[in-house]
């Protein structure tokens, strides 16, 4: 089903754009996670892989337009658990520290 109104295009235009800046946000957060003297292990993976999911869903955006609230959604759900994974994580190893001492 193509587009049909001027709504339907600033949807899709919008969530190019935010999918972009998305993208930009993953490889400058890459690049400081890669320069940092404390490396963790989530921190080095979850950007890059966020950068290449994000990127995939750019792709599936620019060749599927009409899904662009499916797209949006999944875009909600991995950057979700993209910033609830390293959390939760990090603080149940703080908890298990504190309790050995």
């Amino acid at each position: 089903m193509p587009m049909r109104g001027p709504s339907d295009r600033s949807v899709h235009n919008a969530m190019a754009v935010t999918l972009v800046v998305v993208m930009m946000a993953a490889a400058r957060a890459t690049a400081i996670h890669w320069r940092s003297c404390v490396h963790q292990l989530l921190d080095r993976i979850i950007p890059h892989t966020m950068f290449v999911v994000f990127g995939a869903l750019l792709i599936m955006l620019l060749r599927q337009p009409r899904r662009v609230i499916a797209i949006g959604r999944s875009a909600l759900l991995v950057s979700g658990v993209a910033l609830v994974a390293p959390t939760w994580l990090y603080v149940d190893r703080l908890c298990l520290l504190r309790a050995d001492n």
